[in-house]
């Protein structure tokens, strides 16, 4: 009898232990919350419409090192990580072939890393479409004085819009491994970003063959200024 209840106990616990375990296993796995840290963006000089042969200038250029993530207290020491800045100049409003020389020629005074894009390639007819990228690559804010400044210029007539996106931080050390969740987000620091300009030109309807979308939400959010090429 004694025999029996010590069984009995030992199953008892046994039992239990193994329905912890699962229900330990059944727990959702806790994804870690994202970061993103805004990194004001200059750009210069700010006109209503441009010319052929000026010159666009992006900058960002940083007193403090620390930057704060936008939805908590979270700090980033800008010279522990790497990240790439990326650069887009596009048509809007209607899809157009890229031009010999591109629609824009990328300045890079500070001879940072650099990767070039000439737009979207159409295997159909060996062409590119649309647009031009530059994007700085693998930047650490300790390479250039915490300065990176990278002009465009401008080609080709017609509206266009430079377009900012947000980059996956990296360790300084270890240059291929991403920071899990943390991003920074680039954002133009200037007020007016010429979206009035963008309001007044002429739209084709989207069941046009050569219409091309863009989001406006894209200048509200300071992601996007609007550059008119006469």
């Amino acid at each position: 009898m004694k025999n029996s209840i010590i069984y009995a106990i030992i199953l008892y616990a046994l039992l239990s232990f193994n329905f912890q375990c699962g229900k330990e296993d059944m727990l959702p796995m806790k994804v870690q919350e994202v970061s993103r840290f805004e990194m004001p963006i200059d750009i210069f000089p700010q006109k209503k419409t441009y010319v052929v042969g000026d010159t666009i200038w992006i900058e960002a250029k940083l007193s403090n090192t620390i930057l704060l993530a936008t939805k908590n207290d979270i700090q980033l020491k800008l010279d522990t990580v790497r990240f790439n800045v990326p650069l887009l100049f596009k048509v809007l409003n209607k899809q157009a072939l890229v031009p010999d020389g591109g629609f824009c020629e990328f300045i890079n005074p500070g001879q940072l890393s650099m990767s070039m894009s000439p737009g979207y390639y159409d295997a159909r007819y060996n062409v590119y479409w649309n647009y031009n990228i530059a994007t700085i690559l693998n930047y650490g804010y300790s390479d250039s004085q915490y300065k990176v400044k990278i002009g465009i210029k401008l080609k080709s007539k017609g509206p266009f819009y430079i377009g900012l996106s947000d980059s996956p931080l990296t360790r300084y050390a270890e240059k291929t491994e991403t920071v899990q969740n943390k991003y920074i987000s680039f954002k133009f620091s200037a007020t007016d970003l010429n979206v009035d300009v963008y309001h007044s030109l002429p739209k084709l309807a989207e069941n046009d063959p050569y219409w091309i979308g863009f989001d406006v939400n894209l200048i509200n959010e300071k992601k996007a200024f609007i550059v008119q090429v006469n």
